[in-house]
Formats: structure tokens, C-alpha cells, sequence
């Protein structure tokens, strides 16, 4: 009686042990947004995430959101069962339409397999898009490096605004072929495919850092880029 009472303790405390042993990090390693083809009407992001815990038995949940009028809409789940033995993870979105130009949000959630209550969560977003700022030469003469990672959609970016929150520069009639890039420069020049001019002859950006920002014509933030 007492041998058997000891196996039962001891395969209680393996249960419990193992249990345990599935609250660990779970880390997102997708980018911060989304690179896609304005030519194309479906977006599908893989959402990666590794788990770090010695024993991977269990579920991962993922809640996705879209930043809507100041506030978190969630709009899909999706549930990830793992037999163990693997460390990385990822799934393809597959909710309703995402919209170009937004901001959305999720979070992989690790479930307990045996006790089913939540673990560690890790929470990341990302923008849709196509258009991205690259880079800021702010040293010298300043410029900033804007690219279209579409591989087959040009870009028309009449109306649209780069500004470091004071100073705005508005896009005339200036298209970003696929594949292509454009480079905004603070000071004075004439303007060909990959370089137009600002026309200040002060600075923009700042020596200490800065963010720039970067929306559509429709008011909508594209991108940003801080240093």
C-alpha cells in the first residue's frame, strides 16, 4: 500500500512538474509590419513565435486586432496544438480582409495542455504595407531614403506627407515604380526619379534623434522611422 501510495505521489509530482515547466516565454519573432503588393486585394501574414520552454506540450492561442477610432477591435482567433518537440511556431493569417495602410495587433497566448489556464503571452503589431521609410541620412546634407517593396505595383504618391511632426513635406506628382526607390532631401536640387528636394535651407532633422512619419493621401500613417 505504501509503494503504491508513493507511485501515485510520484507521478503527481512529474504531472504538476511538467505542468510547471510549460510557463515559459513565448517570443514573437514576426517583423514589425508587413511587407505586401498594393496590387494585391488578399493579405496573408505569418504570424512566428518561438517557445522557449524545455517541454513544448500544449496550445497556443492567437488573438489579432485592428486599431480602429483609438481602440483595439479584435477580429480573428486561432488556436495552434503542439505534441511538443518543436521550439518554432507560426501561422497564416486567415481572418476577415485586412486594409492597406493600418495598424493591427496580436498576441500568442501558451495554454497549459494538461491544467488548460493560460501561460506567458507575448503581444506585437505591425503595419500594413508596402511603401516604408528606410532609411535618414541626417549628418551633412539630409535626406530620406523611401522604398516600394511591392514587386509589382507602382506607387503614386501625389498628396502624400513626410514630416518629423513640425516640418511637412507634401508629395506632388511622383510615382515609386515596383521594386524602386525615392529620396527626399532636405536642401535644394532638381527633381529626377530618385531624388526630390525639400527646399529648406535650414535643418529637419536632428542631430539627437527624430522620428519621421510618413501618410497616404488620405491622412492615413503609412510608416515611421525614428533614430
Amino acid at each position: 500500500m505504501r509503494t503504491i501510495t508513493l507511485s501515485v505521489f510520484l507521478i503527481a509530482a512529474v504531472f504538476v512538474f511538467c505542468g510547471s515547466m510549460t510557463y515559459a516565454d513565448i517570443e514573437i519573432t514576426s517583423p514589425g509590419y508587413y511587407v505586401g503588393d498594393y496590387c494585391r486585394s488578399t493579405l496573408t501574414p505569418t504570424i512566428e513565435w518561438t517557445d522557449t520552454s524545455p517541454i513544448r506540450f500544449g496550445q497556443y492561442k492567437i488573438e489579432f486586432s485592428e486599431f480602429r477610432f483609438g481602440t483595439w477591435s479584435p477580429s480573428w482567433t486561432k488556436i495552434v496544438t503542439s505534441m511538443g518537440g518543436k521550439s518554432d511556431f507560426s501561422v497564416t493569417y486567415t481572418g476577415p480582409a485586412l486594409s492597406w495602410d493600418t495598424l493591427y495587433a496580436f498576441t500568442v497566448t501558451k495554454i497549459n495542455f494538461r491544467l488548460g489556464s493560460a501561460g506567458p503571452s507575448d503581444f506585437d503589431y505591425f503595419f500594413t504595407t508596402a511603401v516604408e521609410i528606410t532609411n535618414i541620412d541626417y549628418l551633412g546634407s539630409e535626406l530620406v531614403r523611401i522604398e516600394n517593396n511591392s514587386s509589382t505595383c507602382d506607387v503614386d504618391m501625389e498628396n502624400w506627407e513626410l514630416t518629423d511632426g513640425y516640418w511637412s513635406y507634401i508629395f506632388s506628382s511622383h510615382t515609386i515604380p515596383a521594386g524602386d526607390y525615392v529620396k527626399v532631401h532636405t536642401g535644394n536640387g532638381t527633381d529626377d526619379a530618385h531624388n526630390l528636394y525639400w527646399g529648406y535651407d535650414s535643418f529637419v532633422w536632428n542631430d539627437e534623434g527624430d522620428t519621421a512619419y510618413l501618410y497616404n493621401a488620405d491622412g492615413e500613417l503609412v510608416d515611421t522611422y525614428s533614430y
